[in-house]
């Protein structure tokens, strides 16, 4: 039976953080650690050895460790979780994780708020939640990252008094190092939607997609501090949500950098491996080695390896950056106006200063769920419901937006 909610915004919030002994998950433990309002924080994760770290920086008075997987999480642990006032998902969002994690926030009459969201849903599954949420009295926002997320509020701002525009969403990802091998973010996730198509372009309300490849289009584009990138269609979730608001007719995402470059010649290797297959295989085998060639790669580093690779000159540099571009039309002139702005991540010895042993991206990333959390206890304009991003009252965004200016500075 799903739990009564509580009174968040008149009472201390306890914070449950699935996915907290992660990389991104410890980064906004460590931020929502320093809030007042957060009275404790539960870091739940089915793998607790990666918590060595914790010691280092963790306020234990507030900070618990839990052992929970949220696949086979059972009753006596649910019973465990009631009294929580928020449920973070900081783990994953692939089959359907976000959802059995919001599931859970119902069960215990909790509000939600997830980094993401699985990107081949149209609508999200989040927004299922919806009414549900409403009856309960709780909040719920998802994709509640850098891309989507601060791009999702981005594009919101350079479309207000607008019609009919077009949003372009550029993500920069670049990583200056000797290791020909190591990707700062889930390479594998990465190599999956590289398998599924893309839309060009989301419409409103329009079901019928043109799909195309992944990665496909190649387009250069200029980012400022950085030059020239080329930049591919991308699975990413933006367009899902932002597509829907009036003024809206047409998203497209797309992504470049070194990063993407070498996740390119990853996918090539994938599908030289799956081109040697006789023609009449099943698809039992191709699974197979799709799992037996992930396995090969490398894995996320963690803070203590990120630290030993920039003393050894091994990781030079890594950085984020975004552009958003707008095309709409003047409702009372009808002449067409262009919008454009840009943010980027402070560089990575900057963020080690405060952060040691964490990416630009796990930071930005952190910070942006860490503003959903602080806007949901302290705006009064966020309903009961399910909200992506753009959803959030125009003071809500502007507040996020300018605190966005400096991601270090948190809370």
């Amino acid at each position: 039976m799903d739990a009564e909610p509580l009174d968040f915004r008149s009472n201390p919030i306890k914070i449950v953080v699935f996915g907290g002994a992660g990389s991104t998950g410890s980064t906004l433990i460590q931020m929502a650690q320093n809030a007042e309002s957060i009275s404790e924080i539960v870091c739940a994760d089915r793998d607790l050895s990666k918590t060595d770290v914790f010691t280092e920086w963790a306020d234990w008075s507030k900070v618990s460790l839990w052992p929970i997987d949220f696949n086979i999480i059972n009753e006596k642990q649910i019973n465990a979780l009631r009294g929580t006032s928020l449920v973070v998902n900081a783990a994953t969002f692939v089959n359907r994780a976000n959802i059995k994690i919001m599931k859970i926030a119902q069960r215990i009459g909790a509000n939600y708020v997830g980094l993401g969201s699985e990107n081949d849903e149209f609508p999200p599954e989040e927004l299922s939640f919806h009414e549900n949420f409403k009856k309960q009295h709780c909040i719920g926002m998802f994709n509640w990252g850098v891309g989507p997320g601060l791009t999702n509020l981005m594009a919101r701002h350079l479309t207000e008094g607008l019609e009919n525009c077009l949003i372009r969403i550029f993500v920069c990802e670049q990583t200056d190092t000797k290791e020909k091998d190591l990707f700062l973010w889930n390479i594998r996730s990465a190599l999956n939607e590289a398998t599924s198509p893309v839309p060009r372009f989301f419409e409103r309300g329009n079901g019928n997609l043109e799909l195309k490849q992944a990665f496909s289009e190649p387009e250069p584009y200029i980012f400022p501090g950085i030059g020239r990138v080329t930049c591919y269609l991308a699975n990413e979730n933006e367009g899902v949500t932002l597509s829907t608001l009036r003024n809206v007719w047409r998203v497209q995402t797309k992504v470049g950098g070194s990063d993407v470059e070498r996740l390119l010649l990853c996918i090539k290797s994938l599908k030289r491996i799956l081109k040697l297959l006789p023609s009449n295989s099943p698809p039992s085998l191709a699974d197979k080695k799709i799992k037996e060639f992930l396995s090969t790669l490398r894995q996320i580093p963690s803070p203590t390896e990120i630290i030993k690779l920039i003393a050894k000159g091994r990781l030079k540099e890594s950085t984020v950056a975004l552009a958003v571009e707008v095309r709409g039309q003047n409702p009372d002139t009808e002449e067409e106006i262009f919008r454009r702005a840009n943010w980027v991540t402070p560089g990575l010895k900057k963020v080690q200063e405060k952060f040691p042993g964490k990416t630009p991206l796990q930071v930005a990333t952190a910070f942006m769920a860490f503003r959903a959390i602080d806007r949901m206890y302290y705006s009064k304009s966020i309903l009961p419901g399910v909200w992506p991003p753009e959803k959030l009252s125009k003071e809500d965004r502007d507040i996020i937006l300018t605190k966005a200016e400096n991601i270090l500075i948190c809370p």
